[in-house]
């Protein structure tokens, strides 16, 4: 899911993290940085060919360290707002979210158990 409200320059995203780049502070940078894709679904072209939506997010400081942190062997579901912006690079006009604030979509646990058990203790 993605909201874009260009004109206020704000976003809110959820989405899977993917290719997520992260430079710490022991990499010789004065403040940590986190470069990521967030997949927030997919399209489908005239053909039927599913294609891949990302959003180009990046963070830094205590947001690149936790996502970093929540990332690490792991594509979570991510909960992300932030500030939208469009920026020129080698010519090309480019988008990506700067994160102000992330969070991790909790999953519930998988239960093979059948809704009378979770009541068996109970006298009817």
């Amino acid at each position: 899911m993605i909201l874009l409200d260009k004109e206020n320059h704000s976003a809110a995203l959820v989405g899977t993290a993917y290719g997520v780049k992260y430079y710490g502070i022991e990499d010789g940078r004065e403040n940590s940085f986190c470069r990521l894709r967030l997949n927030y679904g997919f399209s489908i072209d005239q053909f039927g060919d599913k294609e891949q939506l990302y959003f180009t997010c990046v963070a830094f400081g205590e947001k690149a360290d936790y996502i970093a942190a929540v990332t690490d062997n792991a594509k979570p579901t991510l909960l992300i707002c932030g500030r939208w912006e469009e920026r020129e690079y080698n010519g090309e006009m480019k988008e990506q979210v700067v994160v102000e604030w992330v969070s991790v979509q909790p999953t519930l646990p998988a239960t093979k158990k059948k809704r009378e058990e979770d009541f068996s203790d109970i006298d009817i």
